[in-house]
């Protein structure tokens, strides 16, 4: 049949009839009853598998959590500075350069916090470089 010949509207029906069952041969959309149980019984065996991979995966995630402990805290657990919940406004920092007054809060946050590197004490703990 070629682009030029057009089949009536009886025609397409009379073969979509077909296409959906065929009496002869059984076919349900194309495919007999076996045909479609080995599809089935492949997409039950290949999502059974992942369903199986995936508890799997779970199960051994989890085993890797400590019930006492918890897996994330708010405070970094490396030496040296450790981020503390602040204020919003503690991110803020505008000053102007000219007037003292304006940074003289910022400059006394920062000695509060380099203190402890500046003491004699902290100066002979073994891998402390001095300011």
């Amino acid at each position: 049949m070629t682009k030029k010949d057009k089949k009536s509207f009886q025609q397409s029906l009379a073969q979509w009839k077909l296409f959906l069952y065929n009496p002869t041969t059984g076919a349900c959309l194309g495919r007999t009853a076996k045909s479609w149980g080995l599809i089935s019984l492949f997409c039950l065996v290949f999502y059974g598998f992942l369903a199986a991979l995936f508890t799997f995966t779970m199960w051994v995630m989890l085993q890797t959590l400590n019930d006492e402990v918890p897996k994330y805290r708010d405070q970094i657990s490396s030496p040296g500075f450790t981020v503390f919940p602040k204020p919003v406004t503690a991110l803020e920092y505008s000053f102007s350069v000219s007037e003292r007054e304006f940074y003289k809060g910022y400059i006394e946050d920062l000695k509060k916090v380099l203190y402890f590197r500046s003491t004699e004490e902290c100066q002979k703990l073994p891998g402390r470089s001095p300011l």
